[in-house]
């Protein structure tokens, strides 16, 4: 397991689905790192869903499609 994949905090929401390119977010009020893979985001520093912070917006499941 590389480095980068143990600094990654296990969370119980899930933040990466299907198989699109993801990204790391950094958690300004923890400095963990979480990863996802929205096409959606707009913040590289932004808090974990678990921290209070947006869920993230998974394609194909946008809300303005409903």
């Amino acid at each position: 397991m590389t480095k980068e994949a143990e600094a990654i905090v296990v969370r119980k929401t899930r933040t990466v689905v299907g198989d699109r390119p993801s990204h790391f977010h950094s958690d300004p009020d923890t400095n963990e790192k979480w990863q996802c893979n929205s096409p959606y985001c707009s913040a590289a520093d932004m808090p974990h869903p678990d921290n209070g912070g947006p869920a993230p917006i998974v394609q194909g499941y946008e809300p303005w499609r409903r």
